[in-house]
């Protein structure tokens, strides 16, 4: 295992608490931006990974 891995997986803790505290915080402002999206009846939602976890979070909480 090299040393990125390594990094990644002892990080993995702190990145999802960090990941629940910034939903806490910004909870309104996601259900009024998936309220419409939700809604659609013919919706699918598919859920991929890319990236480590510190790149996923930056990518969806700062578009």
């Amino acid at each position: 295992m090299n040393i990125h891995t390594q990094q990644e997986i002892t990080g993995q803790p702190e990145i999802w608490r960090l990941t629940f505290e910034l939903i806490q915080q910004r909870s309104e402002e996601i259900n009024e931006y998936l309220q419409p999206i939700l809604a659609k009846k013919e919706l699918q939602i598919l859920l991929a990974g890319a990236g480590g976890n510190k790149v996923s979070l930056t990518s969806a909480l700062h578009p």
